[in-house]
């Protein structure tokens, strides 16, 4: 026991790569995985690549992944540690096992709908997890440059260039995002040193190349002309409209109100480390008052009014959505003065700062696109989370007394994550053999019984619904293409 005890930063360790190795195998396939199996294949991997949209990299990943269960396993555990550990190196942070622990606890705890279309769903994995760490890394690049105490080293720089380039074909607002993000800073640098930086003006220049090449696929242009059933700029009535509806309906929910436990610690972190700040206490009572209840009205609002009086099922009511979005820049106002007063180290700060200005650059593409999900703001409560870090270190030492809390959460959570995706996993393994054994009875081809999985509010559409998805649902698990399914809900015992 004592032996174990001098090693449980250890074992916890490899219980997390353990986690995310387990979640790999028990992760189910959807409607996208059985596609790209069926229609991908080496000898024409460039024209499959193409004839979907410019998110090769991302699409290429998933094309492996399906054709080697090895290299999804290892993919899907790398790329999700990678994520932990990088957020605590952004805030220099990475030595200390509290803070590995704690991002591993609120990835784990991420909301339910973005679970569901990121680390649920293969297709969603492979392009928004690698272009969130590649736009993080240039993110933490460009603030390195800026106010690092040290020069970047030439490899840092070297990498630093090509996740320019290669960070571009992945996710389409995040490919204009990191292009907007080196812009700026090397507006700063130029404005801060009255110089241009060499590696931040080649980076926006391979940024650019690598926009380029995305959006010169095909895809784009037929959505810029209305051509495709799916996507599209701006909406029926039009591109002022659009921009309304998801500025003032979509992002308070998708960015804030879904994102609800996040920001409760934040506010909670930052009362805590207002309350001992010398330049707060000595403000007036009114300034007080007022940050305070800019702090606490999101939170309390969520509780007590949007959640008591369901607002989400008025999506037409104009005065709700002002309200939301009012809520919701108030409290992100107060977050950026908390920011300035609480934070003194310059880098640190400038790291907080930028998690803000990049929660406002990388949703600006989606104000004229159209759909939006809960995928597309995965990058946003990444940010969150390393924007609560940073206030987190402003504790110093004393956060090692909430280890324990922190431990006994990400335990419980990720045991139930396995359970769950056990039962989700075995299911799918049945519901298959089920289909078998009612054709081996001599069922009709057109009343097959086909169960949903359990708790599909964590997987994406892993039960087809369309003509297309159904046909490549059966052309998978080799069914006869004849087959009429009659879906029912997960646990229906009767005919």
């Amino acid at each position: 026991m004592k032996q174990l005890k001098q090693h449980e930063q250890l074992c916890w360790y490899i219980g997390i790569i353990l986690f995310y190795f387990i979640m790999a195998i028990l992760t189910p396939l959807s409607f996208v995985d059985w596609h790209w199996y069926l229609n991908s294949h080496i000898s024409s991997l460039g024209q499959d690549l193409m004839r979907t949209n410019g998110r090769y990299l991302g699409n290429f990943l998933e094309i492996l992944a399906m054709h080697s269960a090895i290299f999804k396993y290892l993919s899907y555990t790398a790329l999700s540690c990678l994520m932990v550990y990088f957020c605590t190196i952004i805030v220099n942070v990475n030595k200390k096992f509290i803070y590995i622990l704690i991002c591993f606890t609120f990835l784990i705890m991420i909301p339910s709908g973005v679970y569901s279309e990121t680390y649920g769903w293969l297709a969603g994995f492979y392009n928004y997890i690698p272009s969130s760490i590649i736009s993080l890394f240039i993110l933490y690049t460009i603030i390195y440059i800026l106010y690092g105490d040290e020069e970047a080293s030439i490899n840092h720089l070297w990498l630093f260039l090509t996740a320019c380039l290669f960070g571009q074909l992945f996710i389409e607002n995040i490919t204009i995002y990191n292009s907007l993000i080196i812009l700026i800073g090397a507006s700063i640098y130029g404005i801060q040193h009255k110089k241009l930086n060499y590696y931040l003006i080649v980076g926006f220049m391979l940024s650019c190349i690598g926009a380029i090449i995305m959006f010169l696929n095909p895809i784009y242009f037929k959505i810029i002309d209305g051509k495709t059933v799916y996507h599209s700029i701006s909406d029926k009535v039009g591109i002022i409209h659009k921009i309304g509806t998801t500025l003032l309906m979509d992002f308070p929910k998708y960015i804030f109100l879904n994102q609800y436990l996040i920001l409760v610690v934040i506010s909670v972190i930052i009362t805590i480390l207002l309350v001992r700040n010398t330049i707060f206490v000595n403000q007036h009572v009114v300034i007080k008052f007022a940050i305070m209840y800019g702090l606490y009205s999101l939170p309390f609002y969520k509780l007590l009014i949007y959640d008591q009086f369901h607002f989400e099922i008025y999506t037409k009511s104009f005065s709700i959505a002002l309200l939301n979005f009012l809520i919701c820049a108030v409290f992100f106002a107060v977050l950026i003065y908390s920011t300035v007063i609480l934070i003194s180290e310059k880098f640190l700060r400038a790291i907080a700062l930028g998690c803000l200005i990049s929660i406002v650059l990388s949703t600006l593409p989606l104000l004229v696109v159209a759909p939006i999900g809960n995928r597309n703001f995965y990058f946003i409560y990444v940010l969150w989370l390393i924007f609560l870090l940073c206030f987190v270190k402003q504790f110093d030492g004393n956060i090692n007394k909430v280890t324990t809390i922190v431990k006994a959460i990400a335990c419980a959570h990720s045991l139930i994550l396995v359970i769950g995706f056990s039962l989700i996993y075995q299911s799918s393994v049945n519901r298959i053999e089920n289909v078998e054994e009612q054709l081996k009875n001599g069922k009709r081809h057109q009343s097959i019984i086909l169960e949903r999985l359990p708790f599909e509010k964590y997987t994406h559409l892993t039960t087809p619904s369309t003509k297309t998805d159904l046909n490549d649902f059966k052309a998978y698990y080799d069914l006869p293409k004849d087959l009429k399914f009659k879906v029912v809900p997960f646990g229906y015992d009767g005919e």
